[in-house]
């Protein structure tokens, strides 16, 4: 059963520009995502960057051409159509959802989702709903048939740039399994990157667990987040 990584990005992103190739300790941000998915129990060739055929975007493309990671070009401002057209192209029957400010992505999480998807009938797998672990920890696991049977009825801008925005109104018409976190709710910390203040975080565990950084657990990151808080 075919699933594949989809890392979503841009590089004029709104609120930290240029933020997915901005480096850290010599590597950009895309590596460290890219790093992370290359840890789940997907073949490596299923990871894939989306991001649009606007020539802004021509550097993630080199750069992904430089590091032999596959990438599919669409639609700037219709996100949806561009996961879709991505995992339909790739023949991808699951695809994971990966944001490109989500360094601390966990992949035994996301195994989770594709060992509880491919052994049952669901057509979602989250961790968003409701959300218990944090914020750049998330699992997002979509059927490709159902995201493109979801997709036409899609409505609002926000779904067209908010890809699954449309699952969580609107839940009761899908099959979906929400993974909650044991222990305290750590939906308030921030492991993302969407800031420059966020950058500077990232910045700082990056450099203190240096050659560590791919066994480095989300757990892990929010202990480093705590001590600094």
């Amino acid at each position: 059963m075919e699933v594949g990584a989809i890392i979503v990005c841009r590089l004029d992103s709104k609120r930290l520009p240029g933020k997915v190739l901005r480096t850290a300790r010599g590597k950009p941000l895309l590596w460290y995502i890219i790093s992370r998915c290359q840890e789940l129990k997907i073949p490596e060739n299923n990871i894939i960057v989306a991001t649009s055929a606007r020539k802004v975007d021509d550097p993630i493309a080199d750069y992904c051409e430089q590091e032999n990671v596959r990438v599919f070009r669409g639609s700037a401002d219709d996100v949806a159509d561009r996961i879709i057209k991505c995992s339909m192209a790739n023949k991808l029957k699951y695809f994971i959802r990966v944001n490109a400010d989500s360094p601390f992505l966990e992949p035994s999480l996301i195994n989770h989702a594709c060992d509880v998807a491919t052994s049952s009938d669901y057509e979602i797998v989250t961790n968003l709903y409701p959300r218990t672990f944090p914020y750049g920890v998330s699992v997002e696991l979509v059927g490709t048939d159902v995201f493109q049977a979801a997709y036409e009825q899609m409505s609002t801008p926000e779904h067209f740039e908010h890809v699954t925005l449309f699952f969580y109104q609107n839940m009761e018409r899908f099959r979906y399994y929400n993974i909650t976190r044991d222990g305290d709710n750590l939906s308030k910390i921030r492991l993302t990157v969407d800031t420059e203040q966020d950058w500077q975080e990232f910045e700082r565990i990056v450099n203190e667990v240096g050659e560590q950084w791919k066994s480095l657990s989300y757990l892990d990151a929010v202990e480093l987040y705590r001590k600094e808080a």
